[in-house]
């Protein structure tokens, strides 16, 4: 008898694998209690087991040798079988044959067990509708689009599933040049894309035969007689020398996207300015709200406020990258509409704080304070709660 059961079980195995098409999963015991009326069904000379599956057409037969009784309904099959049933063999003209070994000693009568009958046709393969795509972007504050939505990152990385095919995708981000390509998804493996955007800073170096001349650009010194400036943003700005508290040159230059730019100058182009000369193009260069108050408040604004400190000088002006756990929050500064998040605004004045206004429908408003720095760009991720 025990040979016979081994020899059946190794019969059994063998079929299961070389099918590889059925299999049983979740087997488990369904109790009466006893303090309350049971719904759990039983019969009194046989077993009862429900199998959970979308398929139908199985057929069952108890210890390879006796029918069992199947009823088929929505989502699940109830099988009865005899008592000390210790396997089922399992039959289905797509899937194949399946011999199933009972967890337990034996099913017993006036007991109701459940399962989960799995079944695929290894005939047919499954193709995937969507597929993975991980990036990896640097600079780590850059916005991304792909197909015309924007991404959230998280340090510089994203992880996001999307229909197989080609997709578009654009990544900005300040002092880089933007970035515009495709990738295309198939269902073999997903895909790691790694992106570098290249720096599109501008530089102005600067040599004079004035020794010991404080060079300025827009205002803030770079060295003594020979010098390079930090980063420039491309456009107009102003280069001034000074020595002992005098200007002896004050004249604009332009500056070209990425451009290395040399300026020399000579003994012939220095003269000294009058200080009547110096306090008007100064003054020609701030914004009365920004002369008058270093401190303005929210209620000073009276710009808009992308525009608000354009004509200051380069220190003097900021950016602001906004981003949130939440995309498309309203974004207010200074109580005027510039944007829905993320989104990074340019030509703020360094000599004021702005209140920043986050609004979402079903979510809390959120305001914060904010002082930009000077021709650097502030990463300011605000978080919204929902109401």
């Amino acid at each position: 008898m025990r040979r016979a059961l081994i020899l059946l079980l190794l019969v059994g195995l063998a079929t299961l694998a070389n099918a590889q098409q059925m299999g049983i999963e979740d087997f488990a015991r369904l109790k009466r209690p006893f303090w309350k009326r049971s719904k759990v069904t039983v019969d009194k000379q046989k077993a009862i087991i429900d199998l959970y599956t979308q398929e139908k057409g199985f057929t069952f037969t108890a210890n390879g040798k006796e029918a069992a009784e199947a009823k088929e309904n929505d989502g699940v099959i109830t099988v009865k079988v005899p008592a000390k049933t210790h396997h089922l063999t399992i039959k289905h003209p797509q899937y194949g044959t399946l011999t199933w070994r009972v967890p337990v000693k034996y099913l017993k009568r006036k007991k109701h067990y459940r399962a989960t009958l799995l079944a695929t046709d290894s005939t047919k393969k499954y193709k995937l509708k969507e597929q993975w795509v991980q990036l990896e972007v640097s600079p780590r504050n850059a916005i991304v689009h792909i197909d015309s939505t924007i991404i959230l990152l998280r340090d510089g990385q994203m992880a996001k599933s999307l229909p197989l095919g080609k997709h578009t995708y654009q990544v900005e981000a300040p002092f880089y040049e933007e970035l515009t390509d495709s990738f295309e998804l198939a269902d073999s493996d997903k895909m790691i894309l790694s992106i570098a955007l290249q720096p599109t800073y501008s530089y102005l170096t600067v040599n004079t035969q004035m020794p010991r001349a404080d060079i300025r650009v827009d205002g803030q010194s770079i060295n003594k007689q020979e010098g390079t400036s930090t980063r420039l943003t491309p456009g107009e700005h102003r280069l001034s020398l000074h020595y002992k508290g005098n200007c002896y040159y004050d004249e604009p230059f332009t500056i070209g996207l990425g451009e290395k730019k040399h300026i020399e100058v000579a003994l012939k182009d220095l003269r000294l300015r009058p200080a009547a000369e110096q306090h008007k193009k100064v003054l020609a260069l701030t914004t009365p709200a920004a002369a008058n108050d270093s401190t303005a408040t929210e209620g000073a604004a009276t710009a808009d406020a992308k525009d608000m400190g354009a004509t200051l000088p380069l220190d003097m002006r900021g950016m602001v990258n906004i981003h949130s756990n939440v995309v498309g929050a309203r974004i207010s500064i200074s109580g005027q509409h510039v944007g829905e998040t993320p989104c990074i605004v340019k030509g703020l004045s360094t000599r004021r704080s702005y209140v920043i206004t986050l609004e979402k429908e079903g979510y809390k408003t959120v305001k914060t304070a904010v002082r930009p720095r000077g021709n650097e760009l502030t990463d300011l991720n605000i978080k919204m709660k929902q109401k």
